[in-house]
């Protein structure tokens, strides 16, 4: 159990990294604390509610399934709120609809 945790941490630090973002940019996608966030990294809290860990996922682009362990690709496949509202107004434009 211990090592699955330690599994569990390392892909969310792992992925925070790879986008680059700090505490303060994952505490701001997610609404949790910062200090919250770094007790989950270094292992100080044992126990993340699924909620936080859908959270989590959300906020790195990658499914919970990801973060548990359970799979192995870690780019989640639906996009973020930002890249579907410009593929909705560029869709919107008769001039723009020969892109899609």
């Amino acid at each position: 159990m211990e090592s699955d945790f330690k599994e569990i941490i390392e892909r969310i630090r792992g992925r925070r990294m790879e986008l680059g973002l700090s505490y303060q940019d994952l505490a701001d996608k997610t609404g949790m604390s910062k200090s919250t966030l770094q007790r989950y990294e270094t292992g100080f809290i044992k126990n993340i509610p699924l909620s936080r860990v859908e959270a989590l996922a959300k906020a790195l682009r990658v499914t919970p399934e990801y973060l548990m362990g359970w799979e192995e690709k870690a780019e989640s496949p639906v996009m973020d709120e930002e890249t579907l509202q410009m593929m909705s107004e560029a869709f919107s434009r008769p001039e723009m609809r020969a892109l899609f």
